[in-house]
């Protein structure tokens, strides 16, 4: 059993997201002053804090804010640096709602690969647009930005947010997840390998080792087809990782005015540059949610056909049958196959007579109940799909289906549909003499005191009601439970009289832990008839409730004294089986004479048992 995860105070995750913004926004000024630029080429700030809104939502606005407010420690307080802390949080909230909570991307028809496009091409936009609008806007009219050219300045700013959502936002959603805990066989050495090639390819592109031959700007694109592959074979993990490295390594060239979007200028576009990595990461990461996805679609697919005792096939004439289900325990292709011609082995398949394989039809389903000694029944069904001029057969494809495994699967659903129907049997029973001996006092109180006998109608109609309800439940609260109790000791009570005196101790926690419905009704209706009933004058019911270790114990006592040897009725024979029924071995019940004159039943239950909830 895995260990449980560790809680992280709040107070603790609240400083790590402010430290996170902060260093990153440090991050971006630093490219800014490396770029010498108004506007810097990337935000890393926007996709960290884009990446901390997917994982704890709109709480954590007040410390995504108060981690941009390291900027005025750089660039001081004014009116556009003033913007920041307000205007930034905001954009990566409004992309979180676009690109996680937006109501449209809940549809059905909305595959994966939708979904991430829509979260890398457009969702970045969208949210740094209005940002980009309003900071430039302040800037221009404080002069911060030079003036003549608000549009292109407004594009640079939107496209450094869009560049840092892009190569930093995947890479902080799946750090946040945990999803870098994932399992050696996740690992693809071609994959890595393409991923590295490609970042070398697009370092030596850049410094102009290319540029003799194929010039800067077409330089630039040959790293695609390493791209392409390692998105391919890469899972999102891992090719966010790789993202986020390219995005960085060509905005460190580019600043430095390498590259065919710095050359010349050591400056850097912005624009030219934050496209050419969209396109980068776009592409890559896309590819890798479609290929993870699909992956992972084989896989249960395979388990499922597994699972459902099917073994796909295909077969030719040349090289004869092929499983194509993937490791199967139950291989009965090859034992069916084995020392058998491929012509030879698809008449078996068919169960056409030996050298009659042009008499296969075009679409078959037969039975097969031998030579196999642990198999009783196999179906075979398939198509042929090619023949020759003469009618032989040379390709085919189908299924080869165990049937003794779906017999198998019916006799245990019909084997715990009994199971189910005998539990709902044995929680509704209610002793039909006590029923009988309530409703006699009732009689009897109609016409001595009206209003008495009326509310034990009620009371008789309340526990009947319980009892249906809860019959078909298999675990219900101690506090539902115990409310049923109440109405049995009610009715109880006006049979009784003053000879029934009741201590109920129950202790607050215990209330909320599950146990069978009417199990502990049933103790305390065995304990009223064998006990009090049989009593000369008055006695005690005392009924306690507690945790003892990991387990609820319910005990219930009377006055009474148990038989030598001990019978075990109706009553205490039900509870046992229900026991059984439900908890295995995990609950128990004893019937003991505690004292000279007391009698005790004793249940002892998991004290969660939410696992035992599917009986």
């Amino acid at each position: 059993m895995s260990p449980p995860p560790v809680q992280i105070p709040p107070s603790l995750i609240a400083a790590g997201i402010v430290l996170a913004v902060a260093v990153s926004c440090e991050i971006g000024l630093g490219f800014l002053r490396i770029n010498h630029r108004d506007v810097g080429l990337i935000w890393p700030a926007a996709g960290v804090s884009a990446g901390i809104m997917v994982r704890w939502g709109w709480r954590t606005l007040p410390w995504l804010a108060l981690g941009h407010a390291v900027i005025w420690r750089s660039l001081g307080f004014g009116p556009v640096t003033g913007l920041v802390p307000l205007l930034y949080p905001l954009e990566a909230g409004l992309a979180y709602y676009l690109g996680y909570r937006l109501p449209l991307l809940g549809k059905h028809d909305q595959s994966a690969m939708n979904r991430s496009t829509w979260r890398l091409m457009a969702v970045p936009w969208l949210a740094a647009i209005p940002c980009a609008i309003l900071i430039g806007w302040a800037g221009l009219a404080t002069a911060r930005y030079a003036a003549g050219n608000g549009a292109m300045t407004i594009a640079s700013i939107a496209m450094a947010h869009v560049h840092g959502m892009v190569a930093f936002g995947p890479l902080m959603i799946h750090a946040l997840k945990g999803d870098f805990r994932f399992p050696a066989k996740s690992f693809s050495a071609p994959g890595s390998f393409a991923a590295i090639m490609a970042l070398a390819v697009m370092v030596l592109a850049f410094m102009g080792f290319f540029r003799e031959t194929l010039g800067m700007s077409s330089a630039a694109y040959l790293p695609f087809p390493l791209v392409i592959i390692a998105g391919i074979l890469l899972r999102p993990p891992a090719i966010s990782c790789f993202l986020a490295l390219w995005c960085v390594g060509s905005t460190i060239l580019t600043g430095a005015g390498q590259g065919p979007f710095g050359e010349g200028t050591a400056t850097g576009n912005p624009l030219e540059l934050g496209i050419y990595n969209l396109i980068i990461c776009s592409m890559a990461y896309t590819l890798s949610v479609g290929s993870s996805r699909y992956v992972w679609q084989l896989q249960r697919t395979e388990q499922a056909l597994e699972a459902a005792g099917l073994e796909l096939w295909e077969w030719s004439l040349p090289q004869g049958f092929h499983s194509i289900s993937g490791d199967s325990s139950n291989d009965h292709l090859n034992n069916g196959t084995a020392g058998r011609s491929p012509l030879d082995g698809l008449e078996w398949i068919t169960a056409v007579p030996t050298g009659s394989s042009r008499l296969i039809n075009n679409r078959w389903k037969q039975r097969l109940e031998k030579p196999f000694p642990r198999t009783e029944l196999l179906i075979s069904s398939g198509k042929i799909l090619t023949r020759s001029r003469d009618g032989t057969p040379l390709g085919a494809i189908g299924i080869l289906q165990d049937l003794s495994t779906l017999r198998r699967a019916e006799e245990a659903l019909i084997a715990l549909g009994h199971q189910r129907a005998q539990l709902k049997s044995l929680q509704s029973r209610l002793n039909p003499h006590f029923l009988f001996n309530a409703l006699n006092a009732t009689r009897a109180m109609i016409h001595l005191n009206p209003r008495r006998a009326l509310d034990a109608i009620t009371t008789v109609a309340k526990l009947l009601r319980s009892n249906l309800v809860n019959s078909d439940r298999p675990l219900i609260p101690l506090s539902d439970e115990m409310e049923t109790v109440l109405h049995l000791l009610s009715i109880a009570a006006m049979r009784f009289e003053n000879r029934l005196r009741t201590n109920i101790v129950v202790n607050r926690e215990v209330a909320a832990f599950f146990v069978p419905p009417m199990i502990v009704f049933n103790l305390v209706e065995n304990a009223l008839v064998h006990g009090i009933e049989r009593q000369p004058g008055a006695g005690t019911l005392r009924l306690e409730a507690s945790t003892v270790g990991d387990k609820l114990v319910v005990k219930v006592s009377n006055p009474g004294r148990l038989k030598e040897p001990l019978k075990q009725g109706i009553g205490i024979g039900d509870i046992r089986q229900r026991i059984e029924l439900i908890f295995g071995a995990a609950g128990t019940f004893s019937l003991s004479q505690s004292s000279p004159d007391i009698v005790s039943a004793e249940l002892t239950l998991p004290a969660s048992p939410r696992e035992f909830a599917h009986c």
